[in-house]
């Protein structure tokens, strides 16, 4: 009977011994095989992933770790990597600037592998640091395609445009304020009273904190709206673009409904946005730059950029600041670019032309 036993015994020895030689000698195969496919060429490299194909079940059954390290990286983690949420990977569509911090309202454009976010950035010695990001997967109910941002008490005031809605948020993504337009909200800004005034399609909403509407403004019926101004003098100053088309047009008119100044040329194009300036001038960015209009329908200046120009900021010493294409750019009263925002890590960029131009005709006040 003993003897017996030791002889299964032996036996068992010798299985387990070949299959650790069979193991050992697998795994030599692998590595003499990675070796030469660095020195050999792609029809060697493909013989070998076919034999690691044939091998791969030896493998799992010799090394479980093998199973660990065959599984870190896929195909798909290569190619569609996911966005990252500790830092901006979307473009520039909005910002407010307030002293040295800009916040920057980052869309994602459809695209995949990007995110939509807001990023608060503080500038230190020409350069901008990223101070904090809140991605939209933070932000409750997420963001699609939102379009302006605008700085208040509670945080920020966000049209987030394609599910229809203005919200307000905390900085940890909370809904503090919320309202339903049921159509494509272009624009959400909070006024001087805190109310909202928002463009939806081709119609203003000024509603109250409470979701109240205290007015709705109908200003063009075949076109849609993306921005408004309420002037000093109680007017809205609003641009449209029209349906099916680019040609737009910048428009002031009274609460009730009537025109009181209108502007339109064969070269403007998708203008984004119209502010007023305290001299009657206003500024106006579109498809193909900036321009300053004077009241008699005259352009002032005109700065050309390589890019669409989204939204602007006016500074209080004159300056503009604007979205141009991916770019945010500083430009001085007479439309001259002077700086560009820049962070370590920033996403390429599409530099402005060097060619930017210019075009300064005579009004009265620069004389």
């Amino acid at each position: 009977m003993k003897k017996q036993q030791v002889i299964i015994f032996l036996v068992l020895l010798m299985i387990t011994s070949m299959l650790m030689l069979g193991c050992t000698s697998n795994d030599e195969q692998v590595n003499n095989r990675l070796i030469t496919d660095d020195d050999n060429n792609a029809d060697d490299t493909n013989n070998a992933d076919d034999a690691n194909d044939d091998d791969t079940n030896d493998d799992d059954v010799c090394d479980d770790d093998n199973d660990d390290d065959d599984t870190v990286m896929t195909d798909d983690d290569d190619v569609n990597p996911p966005p990252p949420n500790d830092q901006p990977n979307g473009l520039p569509i909005d910002f407010s600037l307030n002293g040295n911090q800009l916040t920057i309202l980052f869309n994602d454009f459809n695209q995949e592998g990007i995110s939509s976010g807001i990023g608060v950035f503080q500038e230190v010695d020409d350069n901008w640091d990223l101070v904090s990001y809140l991605p939209e997967s933070q932000i409750s109910g997420g963001l699609v395609f939102p379009h302006t941002l605008d700085v208040t008490e509670n945080g920020w005031l966000i049209s987030d445009s394609d599910q229809a809605r203005a919200i307000e948020i905390n900085q940890n993504g909370e809904i503090v304020w919320e309202h339903e337009t049921g159509s494509f909200t272009n624009e959400a800004l909070e006024t001087t009273d805190n109310n909202r005034l928002l463009t939806v399609g081709n119609q203003l909403w000024l509603i109250d904190t409470n979701g109240a509407v205290i007015w709705k403004l109908t200003v063009v019926q075949n076109g849609f709206l993306h921005h408004g101004q309420i002037l000093d003098n109680g007017n809205i100053l609003t641009t449209s673009t029209e349906m099916g088309s680019e040609s737009g047009e910048v428009i002031e008119m009274t609460t009730e409904g009537e025109m009181v100044w209108q502007f339109t040329s064969p070269e403007l194009f998708w203008p984004r946005n119209a502010w007023r300036l305290e001299n009657g001038d206003t500024i106006v960015a579109h498809k193909y730059g900036i321009w300053q209009i004077a009241p008699n329908g005259q352009i002032v200046w005109e700065t050309l950029t390589d890019a669409a120009v989204y939204n602007i900021q006016l500074l209080d010493n004159g300056w503009i600041v604007a979205v141009v294409g991916p770019d945010i750019i500083w430009f001085d009263e007479f439309g001259q670019m002077q700086k560009k925002f820049f962070w370590q890590g920033e996403p390429p960029q599409t530099p402005l032309s060097q060619k930017t131009q210019r075009l300064l005709k005579s009004h009265p006040y620069l004389n």
